[in-house]
């Protein structure tokens, strides 16, 4: 059966948003990641948490401030004990850039996390244009209990939205009615995923080594954008849009010059062709 692609999917396709795992041997997954209107985002292995030693932190005072105020933990598959009111510093796995001007990002927290007490913060939910990088988030316990905490957890979503007002993907929607006390924890097929990314990342976890090769993904991104510039123009919904809406603001000025000047047909449509791919592209860039 036909399968029809998803805004989001569509986006995906197109390069106009690029979502690239940090560790190679766990790619990110179209497939299962990416849902009708949003996308899924799992939490990076690599964190970091402040010191039991740590007795103050004084945002006035720089000689006060210390990066070695932290310690890095690498999450296993026993996962991390949050202790009361604890904060992780965390990242997640996928690094994400919205290459389309015309789009924004938005980080979003999940119903599924935030159930349990668990508070994830971000320093800022919104994913400009351009910007590459692994999202950063805060993970907090505000429950009175230690929560264990995995990795590779779907622990946010990512949201695309338009710089424009445009027709809403669906006018009355299809969303349910949740039954929270129904819906809470994460279900079975989403756990056994998790499970399988575990059973991948046991072997490799000792010595890997966290930095990431961003020169490597930047010129694997600047190719597929000068590889498919055209592509996604000719393809583009609104570029041919364009197109016809400035073909018929020329039908009445190709008419007179037709009628009053005798002008040839070809050489109207000509002008026509032209003037109207100068201003489709001219509306483009200043979009």
């Amino acid at each position: 059966m036909f399968h029809k692609r998803q805004p989001l999917e569509k986006l995906y396709a197109q390069k106009k948003i690029i979502i690239e795992s940090s560790i190679p041997e766990l790619p990110f997954s179209p497939v299962k990641q990416i849902g009708e209107n949003a996308v899924d985002l799992r939490l990076h292995p690599q964190v970091k948490r402040l010191k039991d030693t740590v007795k103050q932190i004084n945002f006035l005072d720089p000689d006060n401030l210390d990066i070695s105020y932290f310690e890095e933990v690498i999450l296993t598959n026993e996962g991390c004990d949050l202790k009361p009111g604890e904060t992780l510093f965390c990242q997640t796995l996928e690094m994400i850039n919205v290459l389309s001007p015309q789009h924004i990002g938005i980080v979003v927290g999940r119903t599924k996390i935030s159930a349990y007490g668990i508070s994830v913060n971000f320093n800022q939910v919104k994913v400009p244009s351009g910007l590459l990088w692994n999202f950063p988030l805060h993970l907090t316990n505000n429950t009175a209990k230690p929560v264990i905490i995995y990795p590779f957890i779907n622990v946010v979503q990512l949201m695309i939205f338009p710089y424009t007002y445009g027709k809403r993907y669906k006018e009355d929607g299809d969303y349910h009615k949740i039954d929270f006390l129904n819906h809470l924890g994460i279900r079975e097929k989403e756990r056994d995923t998790v499970k399988e990314t575990l059973r991948i990342w046991q072997p490799i976890k000792q010595g890997y080594q966290f930095q990431v090769k961003k020169d490597e993904i930047v010129k694997k991104i600047e190719e597929d954008e000068r590889r498919s510039k055209w592509r996604r123009t000719i393809f583009n919904s609104n570029f041919w849009y364009n197109m016809f809406k400035n073909i018929l603001f020329l039908v009445v000025p190709c008419a007179y010059l037709r009628t009053e000047f005798n002008v040839p047909l070809v050489a109207i449509v000509i002008f026509g062709i032209f003037v109207s791919v100068f201003l489709t592209f001219k509306r483009k860039d200043n979009a």
